[in-house]
């Protein structure tokens, strides 16, 4: 299976406005498609609903309830935000918004917005619904994402000026931190960027968001394993 990778900062566009999207034009999601729900045996759409091994009863509601963390073991949380192999309130949310246009084929920017909404939901479930707490956009971060797995997966950047390879490594974070410099970064940005910066960040290439997981929930492996 492909690994996942995705930058997690977004910020949740109103439904009916024209959707930013984040996640680079460059990206190549045809595996997502085709593996999860175009060419999947049982999966039928991206939504909670096209899911195949996750029954309906199996999504538990959120009653509003604000989850402190003080009060629970790490266990307990978990099992509270994470019941089963979903995230509690998740389905509500997802047809509440009702993110993708058409749930055989959503749009990157509207899996965007979606992960915005998702993660912006799971916040709320412990409280963190004040301003400082928001999450907003970061294109850069989107593209340190492609370029680390460009570095990690492809051997486009194996040349005389980036020096090394990730060619036959076996370290999960093998091209992490990957940026290339201003004049290289160029096909690569949106309007209103001329270059990305390298700043402090985490990352993750997260195994567990395989490819032939539909979007609606393809986040909630890597978030609640």
């Amino acid at each position: 299976m492909k690994p996942y990778v995705v930058a997690l900062l977004f910020f949740p566009t109103c439904r009916g406005q024209v959707l930013e999207q984040y996640t680079p034009d460059k990206a190549d999601w045809s595996t997502f498609y085709s593996k999860a729900v175009l060419d999947h045996p049982k999966n039928t759409d991206h939504s909670p609903d096209g899911v195949f091994w996750i029954d309906r009863e199996d999504w538990k509601e959120w009653d509003g309830t604000v989850y402190n963390a003080t009060e629970y073991t790490k266990k307990e949380l978990a099992d509270l935000i994470c019941p089963g192999h979903t995230v509690r309130g998740i389905y509500e949310l997802f047809h509440k918004h009702k993110p993708f246009a058409d749930d055989r084929n959503p749009t990157k920017a509207e899996v965007d917005n979606w992960h915005a909404l998702a993660l912006n939901h799971v916040r709320a479930m412990v409280g963190y619904t004040e301003e400082e707490y928001k999450i907003y956009p970061a294109k850069c971060l989107h593209l340190r994402a492609l370029w680390s797995d460009e570095r990690a997966n492809s051997r486009i950047w194996d040349t005389d000026k980036y020096p090394g390879t990730c060619e036959g490594s076996t370290a999960p974070h093998c091209g992490a931190g990957f940026i290339p410099d201003k004049e290289d970064q160029q096909p690569y940005l949106p309007e209103g960027i001329d270059k990305c910066d390298k700043r402090a960040g985490s990352e993750g290439l997260f195994s567990a968001a395989k490819s032939n997981i539909p979007w609606s929930i393809k986040w909630i492996r890597p978030f609640c394993g």
